[in-house]
């Protein structure tokens, strides 16, 4: 057993990006280390075209391989390629994997719990599930809630047994105290973030901004892209970035500019 004086920082990333659609997440995780294996639960890794320095970068691109999810498919075939990705241990053929997003899988979770409770049945051949409905819609409950949580225990034990760099992203949204907002948090169940976040010691947090600049004569808004390791939602184990606090990467190879101060191994194909 190592001492504490003995710990070095692992030399890959296991990291949640929290931010809004549009604040530069999926771009970010496609500077990581290639080959990379990207789980799309939505069609936002699109995205990354719109950065200029992976448009048109064929030798980047081809280091993405994508798996696109059907909803109606629900949890397992998401955990049978995790699964998979384990069984290959050291050998798994990938220097990062990247799930997209932790938010959707929140609403494919609960859908596909829904599909298992609706059949449950008890001694009495009477439905054993009970939920309340609201006009034409069932609300979930506390057995769609279990399901939803052992779900993503699962998937993050998975996840973080991986020889790999992990990329997942959430959303977040407003907190509200007294019907009052009083700050952020993570767009998932209040019960469900703490399960979550606990297997993430780098939590980081993406922004776009649209600043004023003065192009051709003409005053336009652009935008700029940052990423802070440390608010209310960020958190990092290392001391290069709580020191940094944020960075501004507008087009920019993130990871590169990000691992001036970590010296991991990267690997990356820009």
């Amino acid at each position: 057993m190592p001492l504490a004086s003995q710990l070095q920082p692992e030399n890959r990333l296991m990291s949640l990006f929290v931010g809004a659609s549009g604040d530069g997440k999926s771009c970010a995780a496609a500077f990581f280390p290639g080959k990379i294996k990207w789980l799309a639960l939505t069609k936002r890794v699109y995205g990354i075209m719109g950065h200029p320095l992976i448009a048109g970068n064929q030798e980047l691109l081809k280091n993405i391989d994508i798996t696109f999810y059907d909803a109606t498919k629900g949890f397992k075939a998401i955990d049978d390629d995790l699964e998979m990705l384990l069984m290959k241990g050291q050998n798994i053929g990938y220097k990062t994997v990247v799930v997209e997003d932790f938010t959707t899988a929140s609403d494919y979770l609960q859908d596909d719990a829904f599909r298992f409770t609706g059949k449950l049945i008890n001694k009495e051949g009477q439905p054993a599930s009970w939920h309340k409905k609201l006009g034409n819609i069932d609300l979930p409950g506390l057995d769609e809630f279990a399901y939803e949580d052992k779900a993503f225990k699962d998937i993050t034990l998975a996840l973080n047994a991986m020889y790999c760099n992990v990329v997942c992203m959430v959303h977040w949204t407003d907190r509200y105290e007294e019907n009052k907002v009083v700050g952020r948090k993570i767009s998932l169940r209040n019960a469900t973030i703490p399960k979550v976040v606990k297997w993430f010691n780098e939590v980081w947090f993406f922004e776009k901004k649209m600043e004023p600049r003065v192009i051709d004569k003409q005053l336009v808004s652009v935008p700029t892209y940052k990423c802070t390791f440390e608010n209310d939602l960020a958190r990092t184990s290392f001391p290069a970035l709580k020191a940094l606090r944020s960075i501004d990467w507008t087009d920019k190879n993130f990871f590169s500019l990000v691992n001036q101060h970590l010296k991991l191994e990267a690997n990356t194909t820009v």
